[in-house]
């Protein structure tokens, strides 16, 4: 369960943590600042020691849960990202309180968390989340190479459709910053920071999930809930489709990397691994990372083939 590694090291953590410093710490702790770093509620030690406890074993739970009944390595890749970040913040907040209240014997002389605390909690969160997503993907290995002529073998008159919707965790990360960030600018009345958490929260949103579809269209790929904005690669452009092993910074990085028109190469990119690869018929190149990419892009061959077949213009006599 190389998977569930990474959120577990977190409880690790966060059990020796509370264990090895519990004695050192006030009673109570304080659990709540205001927007000057002060703070104005508090929480009892021990209950606080149980409640972070498990809520970090309950998070890493998810992890293992993924590894063992998740069906398609993108859906357990995400829960285990998922679960990972939440391990670590989790761990990241109770080491931090545990550092600012040892020596401490009134919990109202503790300072509370600064922008560059909180800033380094959530970049080493993603880290670990990236880190258990990475994992979790390389659990497939590399997308075998199609040794058939790459085609399904699509009747004159049969009609066929491929679709498959791709999701990804990591984008809602920065979804919740987003809403963090208009949470503070509604609280401090600070319009830029409500905009920015704003497109970020959509951001988040439409880069989380895209799908991916085959039919006598062509090849489409739609982002987020509501398939917008839409790529579209039309049969007559299609030179050849191969299901492939894709790697991020090959293609430029997560997100929609590229253009087609300007620089001739673009992809979809939601995580590393499986996806389909596009050779166009003008030497452009066009991939995304899509589960059973092998059987969309056979399709998208016999499709084209068929595309072609019906629209070449007879020899002359």
């Amino acid at each position: 369960m190389a998977i569930a590694a990474v959120p577990a090291v977190a409880v690790v953590v966060v059990a020796i943590t509370l264990l090895g410093w519990r004695s050192s710490l006030p009673d109570p702790l304080a659990t709540h600042f205001d927007l000057g770093g002060t703070p104005d509620g508090s929480t009892g030690r021990d209950l606080f020691c149980w409640i972070t406890l498990n809520v970090v074993v309950l998070v890493a739970g998810v992890g293992l849960v993924a590894a063992w009944r998740g069906h398609g390595r993108t859906v357990v890749a995400g829960w285990a990202g998922l679960s990972s970040f939440l391990a670590w913040l989790c761990a990241g907040i109770v080491v931090w309180t545990v550092v600012i209240h040892r020596g401490v014997t009134d919990w109202r002389q503790v300072d509370g968390p600064m922008w560059p605390g909180l800033a380094t909690m959530i970049v080493a969160a993603s880290a670990a989340a990236a880190l258990s997503t990475r994992l979790a993907l390389g659990l497939a290995g590399v997308v075998p190479a199609d040794t058939t002529d790459g085609r399904l073998g699509l009747g004159p008159d049969e009609l066929a459709t491929w679709t498959h919707r791709q999701r990804a965790a990591w984008p809602l990360v920065l979804s919740a910053a987003g809403a963090v960030l208009v949470a503070v600018g509604v609280l401090t009345a600070t319009v830029v920071i409500g905009v920015v958490g704003g497109i970020l929260m959509v951001v988040g949103v439409e880069m989380s999930s895209m799908r991916v579809t085959v039919d006598r269209r062509g090849l489409s790929v739609g982002w987020g809930p509501f398939c917008l904005p839409t790529t579209r690669i039309a049969l007559d452009r299609v030179g050849r489709a191969t299901g492939t092993d894709i790697r991020p910074m090959s293609w430029g990085g997560w997100g929609y990397r590229g253009s087609l028109r300007l620089m001739g190469k673009a992809a979809a990119v939601l995580r590393a691994g499986e996806g389909i690869r596009v050779d166009l018929r003008d030497g452009r190149q066009f991939a995304v990372t899509v589960d059973d990419a092998t059987t969309g892009a056979r399709l998208l061959n016999d499709l084209a083939a068929r595309h072609g077949a019906e629209h070449s213009t007879p020899a002359a006599d």
